[in-house]
C-alpha cells in the first residue's frame, strides 16, 4: 500500500479543493460570515468546479456513468421550473442548488482514483476534529441545546445532519480490524454531539445510518450488532419519557414529538397538501417551480411575519415541481441506491440513506450534504464497464485502473 506522501504527490488541485470543502462541511454555515454577501465554503465549491472543468478539458479524461442521469434529469428539470415562478429571483436558494449540480457533475464525471479515495475519506476524518473543536468554543450552558457560531449561526439540525452523514465512513470502516476502537469512537463522539445540540433530525439519520450498515452486515455479526442498537435505541427513548432532563433528553421523547408536532413541521404540510390539492391541474403536474413554496404555500404561524419553507425536500418537491418533479427526485435516487448496491459500496448506501433521511425534516434540497451523498455513492467504481454511457478514456485503460483500485 502506498504512503501519505505518495498519494500526495497525486493528487490534482481540484480534489485539494473538494477535500477541504469536505474539511469544512460539518460547519460550513457558521463559517459563512467571513466574507460579505457570499461564504467561504461557497467560494471553495465554485472553484473546485472551476478547475474541475478545465482539468477535464485539458486531460480529456472524464466518465458519464448510466447512474447519475436521472438524478441529474432531476436538477435540469428543478432549474428550469425557476422560468415559470413569476417572482423568481437569483438568489441564495437557487444559487446552492445550482452549485450542487455543478459539483455532482464535475465529480461524478472524473476518474476515481486510488488518491483521490484516500484524500476523500482523510478528510472526512479529520472533519470530525473541524466539529469537535467548534463545539468546545461554543459549549452551551446546562440545560441549553449545542449551537455552532463562529462568524455566523449554524442551524443545530444541520450540524447534526451532516456529522450523522459523515458518519458512513466511519461505520464503512468500522469492521476493518485495525481500526475498530477508532471508528467506534468516532461514531460515539458524533453520537455525543448530535444529542449536544437536541436534534430528532440528526439523531433520526444516525439510527438510519446504523441500520443501513447492520443491513450490510453478513453473519451472526448481523444479529449481535442489530440487538445491540435496538437495546441501546430503546434505552434512550425510556430515559427521554422519563423527562430527566426535558430540556434536551427530553426532546427526544415520542410524546414530546407528537405533542410539538415536529416543533410544527406537520402543521406546514398540511397546509402544503392542502395548497396542491387546490391547485389547477398544470400546477400540480409541473408545481410553481424552484423557489416558490412561501409564495404557493404562504404557511405563517402564529407569531410570525415570514412565510415558512417546506423542512421537508418531499413536500418541497410537490409544491415546486409537482407529480413532475417529485416523480424525477424518486427516480433519481433509486437509480442511485440501485448503483451502490450493484458496484458492492455500502458506504454510498449510507450516506443516500442518511442525506433522505435529513431531508424528511429539512429542506435538504438546497444543503450541501446532497452533493456529498452522491459523491459519496460513487466514490468506488465497478471492476466492469457495462454502466458507462460514455467515456474519453479507453476501455482498455479503464479496466486497468480499476484493477489498480481493487488490487491496492
Amino acid at each position: 500500500m502506498n504512503s501519505p506522501l505518495t498519494y500526495m504527490g497525486k493528487i490534482r488541485l481540484s480534489s485539494w479543493l473538494f477535500a477541504v470543502y469536505l474539511l469544512f462541511l460539518p460547519v460550513s454555515t457558521a463559517v459563512s460570515g467571513f466574507i460579505v454577501s457570499t461564504s467561504i465554503i461557497s467560494i471553495l465549491g465554485i472553484l473546485y468546479v472551476g478547475v474541475s472543468v478545465v482539468e477535464m478539458i485539458r486531460e480529456d479524461k472524464f466518465v458519464i456513468d448510466r447512474s447519475i442521469i436521472l438524478i441529474m434529469i432531476y436538477f435540469i428539470y428543478t432549474i428550469l421550473s425557476s422560468l415559470w415562478f413569476t417572482s423568481f429571483t437569483f438568489d441564495w436558494y437557487f444559487q446552492q442548488f445550482c452549485l450542487t449540480a455543478a459539483i455532482v457533475v464535475c465529480t461524478v464525471m472524473r476518474p476515481v482514483t486510488e488518491e483521490k479515495i484516500w484524500l476523500y475519506k482523510a478528510a472526512i476524518y479529520l472533519s470530525i476534529g473541524v466539529s469537535v473543536v467548534a463545539s468546545i468554543f461554543n459549549i452551551p450552558e446546562k440545560g441549553h441545546r449545542l449551537v455552532i457560531y463562529i462568524t455566523s449561526y449554524m442551524d443545530p439540525n444541520d450540524f447534526a445532519c451532516g456529522l450523522a452523514i459523515l458518519s458512513s465512513l466511519f461505520f464503512a470502516n468500522i469492521l476493518k480490524k485495525k481500526q475498530v476502537v477508532m471508528n467506534v469512537a468516532l461514531i460515539g463522539v458524533v453520537a455525543f454531539l448530535i444529542y449536544c445540540t437536541g436534534s430528532r433530525g440528526g439523531l433520526l439519520t444516525l439510527c438510519v445510518v446504523a441500520f443501513v450498515f447492520i443491513l450490510n452486515i453478513k453473519g451472526i455479526e448481523k444479529q449481535r450488532i442489530l440487538v445491540i442498537l435496538g437495546g441501546l435505541i430503546a434505552a434512550f427513548l425510556i430515559l427521554a419519557e422519563s423527562g430527566i432532563d426535558p430540556k434536551i433528553l427530553g426532546r427526544f421523547s415520542i410524546s414530546n414529538i407528537l405533542k410539538e408536532g415536529g416543533a410544527g413541521r406537520t402543521l406546514i404540510w398540511s397546509a402544503a397538501i392542502k395548497a396542491f390539492l387546490s391547485s389547477d391541474p398544470l400546477h400540480i403536474l409541473f408545481g410553481y417551480g424552484h423557489g416558490s413554496f412561501g409564495t404557493a404555500v404562504r404557511y405563517v404561524a402564529i407569531g410570525h411575519g415570514d412565510t415558512y419553507m417546506s423542512h421537508n425536500m418531499f413536500v418541497n418537491a410537490l409544491i415546486e415541481g409537482g407529480v413532475t418533479g417529485l416523480a424525477l427526485m424518486i427516480t433519481g435516487f433509486v437509480s442511485l441506491f440501485w448503483h451502490t448496491i450493484k458496484v458492492k459500496n455500502p458506504l454510498g448506501m449510507m450516506a443516500l440513506a442518511g442525506f433522505l433521511t435529513e431531508g424528511i425534516s429539512l429542506d435538504a434540497q438546497v444543503y450541501r450534504t446532497f452533493a456529498i451523498a452522491i459523491v459519496l455513492a460513487f466514490l468506488v467504481k465497478s471492476e466492469t464497464v457495462e454502466n458507462v454511457l460514455y467515456s474519453s478514456i479507453s476501455v482498455s485503460d479503464r479496466r486497468k485502473d480499476e484493477c489498480n483500485l481493487t488490487t491496492s
